[in-house]
């Protein structure tokens, strides 16, 4: 995942691994469905190996919330970074996603005994650990050959 893609889940990993405030561009009322990579791969094994039918929508339930949401949990997972929401609306809402609802079920997959292993807390804790383990590595990369 790339903390440039220009997506608001994107958007708000960068801003609390550059210990910046959270600029949202909506009121954030859309609401998204976010499965870590680990539990979408799980998925994916699942179907390949145990699966008679080929479409299967994987997402974790459970992970509903809104972008506004995103950005307070985000902010509340590091309490000590001291980080606020910034509102920035625009009134065209370019770059927004014109759907209020971005949810799937994964029932189907459910029923086959998939479930997520880990939580949005949990997932956003590790991304979040990850991109700051590359910035690091990718700084010091920089930093010894000048």
């Amino acid at each position: 995942m790339s903390i440039y893609d220009g997506r608001v889940q994107a958007d708000f990993l960068r801003n609390v691994v550059n210990n910046e405030n959270i600029l949202m561009k909506s009121t954030g009322e859309s609401i998204r469905t976010y499965t870590h990579v680990r539990d979408v791969v799980a998925g994916i094994f699942l179907v390949l190996l145990d699966a008679n039918d080929i479409v299967y929508n994987i997402a974790d339930d459970n992970a509903k919330i809104s972008i506004k949401g995103l950005a307070e949990l985000l902010i509340n997972l590091y309490p000590e970074r001291k980080l606020k929401i910034k509102m920035k609306i625009d009134e065209d809402q370019k770059g927004c996603a014109p759907f209020k609802l971005g949810t799937v079920n994964s029932k189907k997959l459910r029923d086959l005994g998939w479930s997520p292993s880990l939580t949005i807390e949990e997932g956003l804790k590790r991304t979040v650990e990850y991109l700051e383990e590359t910035e690091k590595k990718e700084n010091y990369g920089k930093s010894r050959t000048k």
